[in-house]
């Protein structure tokens, strides 16, 4: 196949290729013919969403999601070939972080030429060049490098900083320049802030970290630690791999020294605000209220939803004596059966009712609906 995409073969074919041999007629549930044509017409003659339901566990290991599933079936039904969807999969960032993982990560060195590249102990590369590398290709793969070999403090390469601090794990830093990175974490980089947008963090098997205040970030949950993600400081991130129970916690609900945590209805009965105790800056309560189906998730619509949820109380909060206003984080549910977190901050309008600027979507958790969501998710 590298012969034939060198001598000029387009990637449309190669991948029609693939869905002509015996072994992907196999993978995906077939009886291989040996015959290219025939095996072709029999992948072909698949219903787009088992093709795609095969494609999601072949190649990304999963099950669809339904906001995936729905996406790719649009554009199937808008005429995007079997081969072309194909091409999206094996290209998508998803797949390209778990091949990361799994594989030998020799796509991930600095010099595959020279065998290990930097992460071979007998060719290693200065940590600040090796850096600098991986990120000309916007993929870090921080398995690769060491917090104990970075006992003197930190390295700074372009927007990203590995700190070691001369333990046995470390953290990174994305700054607000950083934009369209992938890093994968690993057991000695455990901890990462994210200030930069459109940024794709992968979790590793460890515990780990994951702080966000930049905007239009994706954080994979794929490798099953107990992780915290602290999502309060950035706006519209979206989690992918998010299970319930597993001890991953979700912090979204914007207030500090957080010393409770509150899961209300709002669907059957409204809430009533001024009923509520948000608590002060030593002592916050943190708040979350269902508020049902958001459609598409749009600011219009959730407002809709959220004022037949919640009795807005016009409490602006007391500096002097540390008494914080009203602040309530509402779960709602949109078309693609996922759950939308928007925190809600009353501001000095006295209207009586949330709008669209006391809104702020914080995050996406993708393929988890509300109800499966308990306290201890959340804070």
């Amino acid at each position: 196949w590298l012969n034939q995409q060198t001598a000029g073969t387009s990637l449309a074919s190669i991948a029609q290729g693939f869905l002509s041999s015996n072994e992907f007629v196999t993978a995906m549930g077939g009886t291989a013919t040996g015959n290219v044509t025939s095996n072709a017409a029999w992948v072909a003659s698949l219903s787009p969403t088992a093709f795609l339901t095969d494609l999601y566990q072949n190649v990304l290991n999963r099950a669809p999601d339904p906001v995936g599933l729905a996406y790719w079936q649009n554009q199937m039904a808008g005429g995007e070939s079997q081969a072309d969807v194909l091409i999206g999969f094996s290209g998508s960032t998803e797949n390209v972080i778990k091949s990361a993982a799994t594989s030998s990560g020799s796509g991930w060195l600095i010099d595959p030429s020279v065998t290990g590249g930097y992460a071979d102990a007998t060719q290693q590369t200065a940590t600040a060049a090796a850096l600098s590398h991986a990120l000309a290709n916007g993929y870090v793969n921080l398995g690769l490098f060491s917090a104990t070999g970075l006992a003197a403090g930190s390295v700074t390469s372009g927007e990203l900083t590995l700190t070691g601090a001369g333990g046995t794990t470390g953290s990174a830093t994305l700054a607000g320049t950083a934009a369209g990175d992938i890093v994968i974490l690993s057991p000695t980089f455990d901890k990462i802030s994210v200030a930069g947008n459109y940024n794709t963090i992968c979790d590793s098997t460890a515990n780990d970290s994951v702080t966000v205040t930049g905007h239009s970030n994706t954080v994979y949950l794929l490798n099953g630690g107990a992780d915290t993600l602290a999502l309060s400081g950035g706006i519209d991130t979206h989690v992918v791999g998010f299970t319930p129970g597993k001890g991953t916690v979700v912090a979204v609900s914007g207030t500090v020294a957080s010393t409770g945590t509150t899961i209300l209805d709002g669907t059957h009965t409204a809430v009533n605000g001024a009923t509520l105790s948000f608590g002060t800056t030593s002592a916050a309560q943190a708040i979350f209220v269902t508020i049902g189906s958001i459609g598409n998730g749009t600011a219009a619509e959730v407002v809709a939803a959220a004022n037949k949820a919640y009795q807005v109380a016009d409490l602006t909060g007391n500096a002097s004596s540390g008494a914080l206003g009203e602040h309530v984080v509402f779960i709602g549910t949109d078309s693609g059966n996922s759950t939308e977190l928007w925190s809600f901050k009353i501001d000095s309008s006295g209207s009586h009712t949330a709008n669209a600027n006391e809104l702020t979507h914080v995050a996406t958790l993708i393929g988890v609906l509300p109800a499966s969501l308990t306290v201890a998710d959340l804070a």
